[in-house]
């Protein structure tokens, strides 16, 4: 093996303090040459074993990359407060494509200026490993984010370990939810109107009967068999149409009903009618479902319901807005295509040319005085499109408009 040149300086000292080793002075110069060598080994062995230590800390580190690679989860490093390493998931999350643009700076460059205050203040909080805050991606585009992290010591170094996700769709999610709600609670006030409406008819053909029978009895008239039987007929039919008034009702309300059935959709929409038809009649709005036939559909009655619902006080709201005495809607279904078409057309003199395409979208509202949200056929159409894959259009047409719900067939 080659001598290294250490070693060669020791052999060195060495022939030389032999030549001399008589000498005094030379003794002590060959004492402190191999003291020198001593403290030159001690380094050359400490150098060494930090050496093997950093080789076996970016080993480990390289091991954990791989890992977290493999767990398809958002993760960045943390050293001394820069960016040690993103994961595959996170480069995609924050559309980093060369991640060497951005090792070595802070964290703090993706955290949005409205959130940089407060995760401060959370990081400081030893006892808070989860944030809830607004980041932003490369091309600053910001979204919500939940953020857990977690310390890991490696060979006596300190990292942390950044856990994303991107909460923005679950906060939607949550947004529609409350947007579905807030719709139906807006709907009820008009159908608890609607049902009082339908109810007053029934409740007076009740009294009358009840002050029949009191007047036959304060006269001493005995009432006949037939009679008796046509008042209790009466009544039994009166209180059985009340009773399904208010079943209908409290179906319709029950938001988390949400099993998937085989139904005929003629049923949805006809409740739907029969739960407006006091606000039909109060507008003279003709209902014609002779076109409707039976279909059955495999899905959630509830979520067909509410699209009828909304569009069926759409269509009251402008008869309302425009004062239209004539007012009719037509209602049809047909299967085209392997997909259900359910047709609601009406001659209200159609949709304005400059609003019509956006009619979906939030916000837009056909009132004349603006009154409204603008929410109800943005929720309508995101029942159909995303809750039962299927599709809602609008079109003008000679006399008015036509909305079309088309429902591919579920196996």
């Amino acid at each position: 093996m080659k001598p290294s040149i250490l070693h060669k300086y020791i052999l060195l000292m060495v022939s030389i303090n032999t030549l001399y080793a008589d000498h005094f002075v030379h003794r002590i110069i060959y004492d402190t040459e191999i003291i020198i060598a001593i403290v030159l080994l001690i380094f050359l062995i400490k150098y060494i074993k930090d050496f093997r230590q950093k080789k076996k800390l970016q080993d480990s580190l390289e091991l954990f990359k791989t890992a977290i690679n493999f767990t398809l989860s958002s993760i960045i490093i943390i050293k001394d407060k820069q960016i040690e390493y993103f994961s595959d998931e996170a480069k995609k999350l924050f559309i980093v494509e060369d991640d060497s643009k951005f090792i070595g700076y802070g964290f703090i460059k993706f955290v949005h200026k409205d959130s940089r205050v407060q995760i401060i203040k959370d990081i400081k909080n030893s006892e808070k490993d989860m944030y809830d805050v607004m980041l932003l991606k490369s091309n600053n585009q910001s979204f919500q984010a939940l953020i857990q992290s977690k310390e890991m010591k490696v060979s006596d170094e300190i990292f942390y370990v950044l856990s994303i996700m991107d909460i923005s769709s679950i906060k939607k999610q949550e947004q529609e939810r409350f947007l579905f709600h807030e719709s139906k609670l807006s709907s009820m006030g008009n159908l608890v109107g609607n049902i009082a409406h339908q109810w007053r008819q029934p409740l007076i053909r009740l009294g009358n009967i009840v002050m029949k029978l009191e007047a036959s009895k304060m006269f001493g008239k005995e009432l006949e068999s037939q009679e008796l039987d046509t008042y209790t007929q009466e009544i039994k039919t009166t209180v059985r149409f009340m009773s399904e008034t208010i079943n209908t009702f409290q179906d319709f309300y029950q938001l988390e009903n949400r099993n998937t059935v085989i139904f005929d959709v003629r049923k949805p929409i006809n409740d739907i009618i029969n739960m407006l038809s006091g606000r039909f009649s109060n507008f003279f709005i003709q209902i014609r479902t002779e076109d409707l036939r039976e279909i059955n559909f495999k899905g959630i009655p509830s979520e067909l319901a509410h699209t009828m619902l909304i569009i069926f006080e759409n269509i009251i709201e402008v008869v309302e807005n425009r004062d239209i005495k004539d007012a009719q809607v037509n209602i049809e279904n047909h299967i085209e295509n392997q997909k259900v078409v359910i047709s609601i057309e009406d001659n209200l003199k159609g949709i304005d040319v400059k609003i019509i395409d956006k009619i979906f979208e939030p916000y837009v509202s056909t009132k004349v005085e603006k009154k409204s949200s603008g929410m109800g056929l943005y929720i309508a159409r995101t029942i159909i499109e995303e809750k039962m894959r299927g599709q809602l259009t609008v079109n003008n047409t000679n006399t008015g408009a036509i909305f079309k719900i088309i429902l591919p067939i579920l196996k």
